[in-house]
C-alpha cells in the first residue's frame, strides 16, 4: 500500500518547505509552519506550489508540533478547496491526514474508519488512473490506425488498382512540381511506353491473360524506376491507361537513363510469356524526351508521344530517344 500512497503524494511542484526563503527554512516546529503559510498567502512562493499542496504541508507541520486545532482548521480549508475543484487525489490525502489527526487526539475508532475510507479512495483513484491510461492508449492506437487508414486511402487514390503503379491523377499532381523545381543541370527523362500489338493478346488469349501481362510488365517498370536503396523522389512509373505507361527518371545521367529504358525493353521481350500468351510475343516501344527549360507537362509528354509514334512506325520493339540539344529531334 505504501507505493500507492507515495503515488498519491507525488506532485510536479516542490513541497512548501523546500521553496521557502532561508530564514523561514531554518525555523522549526509551529513557527516554521505558520511562517510558511504566511509566505504562501503573501504570494512570495505563489508560483511554486498549489494551495492544496501547501495546506497539506502546513497541516503536517501543525500536527507534528502538537497544534491539532490549527491543523484541523487548515485541513478543513484544504478539504473545501478539494471538494470545490473536484480534486480526488487531494481529497484522498485529506482523508488520510484526518485519520492521522483523529489518532493524535486518541480517537482511534474514528481514525480506523478514516484509514479505511482513505484506502478505499486510494484504490478507486488507482483504478481510475489505470482506466484513464487504458483509454489514452486506446485513443492513441485508434488515432494511429485512423492515420494509417487515411494514408492508405490517399495512396489508393493515386494507384492503378490492377497493376499497383501510380495513375494519371498522380502524374498530374506530381510531374508539374517536379518540372518547376528542376535545377538547370538536372536531368529528368520522360519515357512513354506502349505494348506492341497488345490487342491481339486480349482477343486471342482473353482479357484475364492481358491483365496478367500488364501486371508483370508493371513489375518490370517498377524495377526500372528504382535507383538503389535511396532512389530520388522524382523516379516513378505510372499506368496512364490501357497498355500505355509512363516512366520518369530523375537523378541519372542521359546515358544511364537511356540504358535503363533499353534494359526495360529487353526485359519485356525476353520474358517467357508462353504460359500466358502462348505463341504471341509481348514487346514494347518507347518514346523518350528530356525536360527542357521551358517545358510543361504537356510539351514534355507530347514530344515523348511523337517519338513513341515514330518507334511504332519504325517497326516496333524499339526505343526512340530525343536529341538532347534539339527538342523533338530523334537521335535513336
Amino acid at each position: 500500500m505504501h507505493s500507492h500512497r507515495d503515488r498519491l503524494r507525488r506532485t510536479t511542484t516542490p513541497t512548501l518547505l523546500t521553496v521557502l526563503p532561508r530564514p523561514i527554512a531554518t525555523m522549526t516546529g509551529r513557527s516554521r509552519a505558520h511562517q510558511a503559510m504566511t509566505a504562501y498567502r503573501a504570494s512570495e512562493i505563489l508560483e511554486a506550489m498549489s494551495p492544496p499542496e501547501s495546506l497539506l504541508t502546513l497541516v503536517l507541520a501543525q500536527r507534528m508540533s502538537g497544534d491539532l486545532d490549527a491543523a484541523q482548521s487548515s485541513l478543513d480549508e484544504c478539504r473545501s478547496i478539494g471538494t470545490t475543484a473536484g480534486l480526488a487525489s487531494v481529497l484522498a490525502r485529506v482523508q488520510e491526514e484526518q485519520a492521522e489527526l483523529d489518532a493524535a487526539r486518541g480517537d482511534f475508532e474514528q481514525a480506523f474508519h478514516g484509514f479505511k475510507a482513505f484506502h478505499a479512495a486510494e484504490k478507486e483513484l488507482v483504478s481510475e488512473q489505470r482506466a484513464a491510461q487504458s483509454k489514452l492508449r486506446q485513443a492513441m492506437l485508434e488515432t494511429n490506425e485512423v492515420r494509417a487508414e487515411a494514408d492508405r486511402l490517399r495512396d489508393e487514390v493515386h494507384r492503378d488498382p490492377l497493376t499497383g503503379l501510380y495513375n494519371r491523377r498522380f502524374v498530374n499532381q506530381t510531374l508539374p512540381g517536379l518540372l518547376a523545381g528542376r535545377a538547370p543541370d538536372q536531368v529528368i527523362v520522360a519515357a512513354l511506353v506502349d505494348l506492341d500489338h497488345f490487342k491481339q493478346v486480349n482477343d486471342a488469349c482473353s482479357h484475364a491473360a492481358g491483365d496478367e501481362v500488364l501486371v508483370r510488365v508493371a513489375r518490370l517498370l517498377t524495377l526500372a524506376a528504382a535507383t538503389g536503396e535511396d532512389p530520388p523522389a522524382g523516379c516513378f512509373a505510372a499506368r496512364l491507361g490501357g497498355d500505355e505507361f509512363l516512366l520518369v527518371l530523375d537523378g541519372l545521367s542521359r546515358a544511364q537513363a537511356v540504358r535503363r529504358i533499353e534494359d526495360l525493353r529487353r526485359a519485356v521481350a525476353s520474358t517467357d510469356w508462353r504460359g500466358i500468351t502462348g505463341d504471341l510475343p509481348v514487346i514494347m516501344s518507347a518514346g523518350v524526351s528530356w525536360v527542357g527549360t521551358e517545358d510543361s507537362q504537356y510539351t514534355l509528354l507530347h514530344r515523348a508521344d511523337q517519338l513513341l509514334f515514330t518507334a511504332k512506325n519504325a517497326g516496333r520493339n524499339r526505343v526512340c530517344v530525343e536529341d538532347a540539344e534539339v527538342p523533338g529531334r530523334r537521335t535513336t
